[in-house]
């Protein structure tokens, strides 16, 4: 199976989860209007990295075997002592320990940043690593990345569940998240806090949708 239908159908199951979603009742009351819709699937434009790189991939891997660039920014290896070397180095340099924004269950999917300075090619697969590399939390591509690496999605068509504002403390971000994968299947709302230092606090939690079957 090709990774482009792999992740159409992943996006299927989510839409599909959020489909049953109920009507807000006591659990997340917040002023919509007070925030900005995330209207990009991968919105990073803005990443603001305490560590310099000449070139970036946010990359997404179905089982170690099939790969898609989600977003890439810079020049590869523009800075590189000799570019065709670098280049080819990059291109051959492999994850093969997992990544952040893990799911596809019953199979295994994850996320991972690889990036490139001059002859130094890193790559980042947990929240620790993105911490290093970020440092203040201080755009919202920031905070939207941080948020994926502790496995919080988000909707570019609801804005209930696809939001994010600035605080005096960091920003503010309306997500969801797989909490239970069989009987039911469950998927809660939460409005969480990402802080200029980097942590994940959740203010508010409400269930979204539900389903009696298994992944």
């Amino acid at each position: 199976m090709k990774l482009l239908n792999i992740t159409r159908l992943f996006s299927l199951l989510i839409l599909l989860l959020f489909g049953g979603c109920k009507d807000d009742e006591s659990g997340i009351m917040v002023d919509l209007d007070e925030f900005n819709p995330i209207t990009d699937s991968y919105p990073f434009q803005s990443l603001s990295p305490h560590e310099d790189f000449d070139y970036l991939e946010l990359i997404f891997s179905f089982e170690f075997e099939e790969e898609e660039i989600l977003f890439s920014d810079g020049s590869k290896c523009q800075n590189a002592t000799n570019q065709a070397d670098c280049e080819k180095s990059f291109d051959n340099h492999k994850n093969e320990i997992g990544g952040f924004g893990s799911g596809c269950l019953p199979g295994y999917c994850f996320h991972y940043v690889k990036f490139q300075r001059g002859d130094t090619i890193k790559i980042l697969t947990n929240k620790n690593d993105l911490l290093s590399f970020l440092g203040t939390i201080d755009s919202e591509s920031d905070a939207i990345l941080l948020a994926l690496s502790e496995s919080y999605g988000y909707s570019i068509e609801k804005k209930e569940v696809g939001a994010i504002r600035k605080t005096s403390n960091g920003y503010e971000l309306l997500v969801t998240k797989l909490v239970a994968d069989c009987a039911p299947i469950l998927v809660n709302r939460f409005l969480i806090e990402v802080t200029s230092e980097g942590e994940i606090n959740i203010l508010a939690e409400e269930e979204y949708s539900r389903s009696d079957a298994c992944i």
